[in-house]
């Protein structure tokens, strides 16, 4: 296993933490087992390292992909067996779809060391679909999507923006709305009437 935690070092010795996906604060870590999915280079490898790098050390804690050939001749039942044996208690294991009978095996991980969390990912969601049957009662997961325009503005041009809810995106699409029309500007927006004397209204689709 030396040259798994190795592999990690040197993988986070290179991760960067300027820039977190959305999901990262939002993820409850202490779950015992849940997984991460979503298509391929969103951000799943990076959003793990980074957690490990600041939450983490290498004492107690393990990280595996299953596209190393390690797992050729080293089965993950194995690899997780001595890990808790030498006293680990985090276990992230990332690309799980690739491994064969990986819900299965999963399932026996979580049964087999209640002690020990396991956080995995995928990028096939048609396969952790397929092999959800044994984990339903076990393991939560999490979509981890594409990058959103706030997300975009951040990476690529260092502009933040706040995350804001649709109750706050209305408000303001109204603000800007009734602002406008005290100008003489009409939005072509459809509404329901008003109330008599509120200046609130419902939008109900708006057309460019």
């Amino acid at each position: 296993m030396k040259v798994l935690y190795q592999q990690l070092e040197d993988d986070l010795r290179k991760i960067n933490l300027d820039f977190k996906r959305y999901l990262l604060p939002e993820i409850n870590w202490d779950n015992r087992m849940f997984g991460i999915v979503g298509a391929r280079g969103v951000g799943k490898t990076t959003l793990i390292l980074q957690h490990i790098k600041e939450n983490h050390t290498l004492d107690d804690t393990l990280y595996v992909s299953m596209d190393n050939v390690y797992f050729a001749n080293h089965p993950l039942h194995e690899v997780a067996n001595e890990f808790h044996k030498n006293g680990g208690k985090y276990l992230f294991i990332d690309e799980i779809h690739k491994y064969p009978l990986w819900s299965r095996t999963l399932k026996n991980l979580y049964d087999n060391y209640p002690d020990m969390k396991i956080v995995f990912s995928g990028s096939s969601v048609l396969d952790i679909l397929t092999g959800w049957a044994d984990l339903s009662r076990r393991a939560l997961v999490t979509n981890l999507h594409g990058l959103s325009f706030r997300e975009y503005l951040q990476l690529f041009h260092g502009i933040t923006a706040p995350v804001l809810s649709m109750e706050d995106h209305v408000k303001n699409l109204i603000n800007i709305y009734e602002k406008a029309s005290l100008h003489g500007y009409k939005f072509n927006i459809l509404h329901t009437k008003r109330e008599k004397n509120s200046k609130k209204s419902t939008i109900i689709g708006i057309f460019l």
